[in-house]
């Protein structure tokens, strides 16, 4: 449930009431993870909404701004901090909703994969004369 930024800052996802209620605050209602799934795989700005909800605390006592988190929320980071998020919502919920959420989890990733080959993967024809 952790991961570090690309700043080189640890994370730590564990989500309580506090964060769900921030939140909810800042526009992103993670009662309805399923929801916002393919958002936060998108690394839109609700993931990062939502990500500074789960970790406001940690930065108030670091000293960090949300423009300081934000710098190290690029590239990489943004994928780790899906992963720790959604692990962090998944201990969160009781076991059959993070069933749920595992399953939701699995088929957003499986197209966001599937629209990776048919995009990005390199065509292995060759071009033709």
């Amino acid at each position: 449930m952790q991961f570090e930024d690309e700043k080189g800052r640890s994370w730590n996802c564990r989500i309580d009431w506090a964060a769900m209620r921030r939140a909810k605050g800042a526009g992103v209602d993670l009662s309805k993870v399923e929801e916002h799934l393919g958002d936060f795989y998108r690394g839109s700005v609700s993931l990062i909404d939502a990500l500074w909800a789960v970790v406001a605390k940690q930065a108030e006592t670091a000293k960090l701004s949300l423009a300081d988190f934000e710098a190290g929320m690029t590239g990489d980071a943004i994928s780790r901090g899906t992963e720790a998020l959604v692990e962090g919502l998944r201990n969160f919920f009781p076991p059959s909703r993070s069933k749920l959420i595992a399953a939701a989890n699995d088929e957003v990733k499986d197209g966001m994969a599937e629209l990776h080959e048919r995009f990005v993967k390199p065509s292995t024809e060759s071009p033709e004369s």
